[in-house]
């Protein structure tokens, strides 16, 4: 192929787009240097599913006959990552150097003036000629796959593929490529990984990453013969890493690992190694017309892991593997002390800047953690991060944009939370944010229902559900009971905090709407300053109301401490308004107060027990922010079990 006859053909790009491509064909690389020193931003285009290899564990099995993406499809993404500034485009598949027309996209990206990758078996690449070639096209990157030793390479992949997989290996050493060696590690190699050491210690340009074996396509289908105990799977990763440790030679080969649990690694964590960590920025599958952000909902954090100081970068579990065989292999780093804890986590929750730089803390999206608390555990619990809010709350301190890269939920995250839970828990609990502002949230109760939760209950301030239509969508979709916010007995005291006009009116409506189509009702409110006077008037008004339980919290713990401490009462105010407020007025309903110890206020402790009795499934939850913040914090998970009095000092320690 003359390549200097290759002219850039306009059908790949729109037409806002043509002018900017006059000056690419002159365009021949871009300096490794300029990368060395302000990093690249790559992404990961698949070519296709066909491969020459039959692994025993490939994920894209169920796809390897469902056809390649045509040659100008491909190009256009090319020139659509170069529109969008990417530095570098790598090429996967299945096998993307099985293509015939492999050389005239590789050109393309060069014309382009961009760097190469590929995510390979290598097997193409033991010809020398391919490898010369592609370096003439700006490769600099591979990610290739070896998985043993030959005998077991073989095995895994169906074929005799070792010799040239790592005659590749071999072309591309000594070429100042970001090299990668990758193994996936299965019950089929596990006693073998020294020997895949042995044979990439002659390489110190190499890295060698061991990853974790997901539960998808043929390795799903062969999952008891393939997928091996994270525990297990893990040992032999750190057995293999300290043989070669012991072995390499003082600049090489480096070691890395993927998607294992951070619990099961101990001091090898650090050598974590992911997409995002190769600049991995977004992907696009052959379906896919855009380039689309990387994402992790195939893994999530299931509720062991619940206030591991690992959590913020830990990758958690395969959401089909916890499916499988729960969370038992989970072994959370809890820690009370803040000093034993990364700087970037405060217990478990990550640190984020708030008002005036004061931090405060946010928890991760829903596909990476579900948690849940002992006084319930038969639901979890899912946190929904939302852009936006109806209302104003003057409690809380969410971060402009300007302040914070916060990733919001989605639905496939809040799917996959449900899926990896639904065998291991009757009821969910969806709080947030404000998840009624989510278009999408009856396509969340319908899943919760058709997964067969007993119980789906949302805190909102149900404000939306005043329409009687939205009212009915949601109960028809499978919403079963609510957690409401009702800051004051009236609307002037409710709307001072909401700073909402007619937010109170809404709820009520809402309430009514709810309740007429059968759905329970737990009501809630928080007491500050500004409200603490009504609190009185507001439980007789809860009474009035009789729904299936209520609460009071006192403590406001979502804003910047300066907020708090003008917000909050103390608790000599608190006392002086809820002693002769509950001994006067005491609540005809299941009624919790939360945040007061125990040893400061006895003759109020029959209101400080769980409302229901642990484990006992009841149809409604009651859980103020900073009980589920005790689970979420890492709180031993028998904790309900406990005297109030250990109890009452883990509240003080917090």
């Amino acid at each position: 192929m003359n390549e200097s006859e290759n002219q850039i053909d306009p059908i790949f790009v729109s037409a806002t787009e043509v002018e900017t491509t006059a000056n690419y064909s002159t365009v021949r690389s871009v300096p490794v240097e300029y990368h060395a020193r302000f990093g690249q931003r790559r992404t990961l285009i698949k070519v296709g599913y066909s491969c020459n290899d039959h692994c025993v564990f490939c994920h894209t099995d169920d796809v390897r006959h469902s056809g390649d993406a045509p040659t100008r499809e491909i190009q256009r993404k090319i020139d659509v990552a170069k529109l969008k500034g990417y530095d570098m485009v790598v090429f996967s598949g299945g096998e993307a150097t099985m293509r015939r027309d492999l050389f005239k996209l590789t050109f393309h990206v060069k014309r382009r003036g961009m760097l190469l990758g590929f995510i390979t078996n290598g097997r193409v690449m033991s010809y020398p000629d391919v490898v010369s070639r592609l370096l003439t096209h700006n490769l600099r990157y591979v990610h290739l796959s070896i998985h043993g030793n030959e005998r077991i390479h073989n095995k895994l992949t169906g074929d005799r593929s070792f010799e040239q997989s790592y005659g590749g290996l071999k072309n591309l050493v000594g070429k100042g490529l970001d090299l990668t060696v990758n193994c996936v590690v299965t019950s089929l190699n596990l006693a073998y990984l020294r020997d895949l050491v042995d044979l990439i210690l002659p390489f110190p340009d190499v890295m060698l990453k061991f990853s974790a074996c997901e539960p998808k396509g043929a390795a799903l289908r062969n999952v008891s013969v393939v997928v091996p105990p994270v525990n297990e799977a893990a040992a032999a990763v750190k057995d293999a890493i300290e043989y070669g440790l012991q072995h390499c030679l003082t600049e090489g080969p480096r070691f890395a690992v993927e998607n294992f649990p951070f619990c099961h690694l101990g001091e090898l964590r650090s050598f974590d190694d992911d997409l995002l960590a190769n600049r991995l920025l977004t992907m696009s599958e052959v379906w896919d017309r855009d380039l689309v952000e990387i994402d992790d909902f195939n893994k999530i954090k299931p509720p062991a892991c619940a206030g591991c100081s690992l959590s913020v970068d830990c990758p958690g579990f395969f959401v089909e593997y916890v499916h499988m065989y729960g969370d038992g292999e989970a072994r959370p780093q809890v820690s009370n002390n803040v000093t034993d804890v990364p700087p970037e986590v405060v217990l478990g929750v990550p640190k984020l800047v708030g008002i005036q730089g004061l931090p405060f803390g946010f928890r991760p999206p829903e596909e990476a953690r579900v948690d849940n608390h002992p006084w319930y555990p038969d639901a979890a619990l899912v946190t929904l991060m939302t852009s936006r809010c109806d209302q104003a709350c003057v409690f809380c301190a969410a971060p402009a944009p300007n302040q914070v890269s916060l990733r919001f939920s989605t639905i496939y995250g809040v799917l996959a939370s449900l899926r990896a839970m639904r065998d291991r828990y009757r009821s969910v609990v969806l709080t947030g944010g404000e998840p009624s502002v989510l278009t999408w949230l009856p396509e969340i109760f319908r899943a919760a229902q058709q997964y067969r939760f007993s119980t789906i209950q949302m805190q909102s301030h149900c404000g939306l559900a005043s329409n009687p239509d939205v009212a009915q969508q949601w109960v028809d979709a499978g919403l079963t009971a609510v957690d409401v916010p009702l800051y004051g007995s009236d609307a002037a005291i409710h709307e001072n905090i909401t700073r909402t006009p007619f937010s109170y009116a809404r709820s009520m409506r809402g309430l009514d709407e709810l309740r007429k189509r059968g759905v329970r009702v737990v009501l809630h409110t928080t007491l500050f300053r500004s409200n603490l006077s009504n609190f009185p008037a507001w439980l007789n008004r809860i009474a009035d109301m009789s729904p299936d339980a209520a609460y009071v919290q006192c403590l406001s713990d979502l804003g910047a401490a300066d907020l708090n401490r003008q917000l909050n009462p103390t608790t000599d105010e608190l006392l002086l308004v809820l002693r002769p407020a509950f001994h006067q007025n005491p609540p005809p309903i299941p009624f919790l107060l939360a945040d007061i110890p125990e040893s400061v206020a006895p003759d109020l402790s029959r209101w400080m027990a769980p409302v229901f009795t642990p484990g006992s499934a009841p149809n409604v939850m009651v859980l103020p922010y900073s009980e589920w913040l005790w689970a979420f914090r890492g709180r031993p998970r028998k904790t309900a079990n406990l005297p109030m009095a250990e109890q009452e000092r883990f509240h003080v320690s917090v």
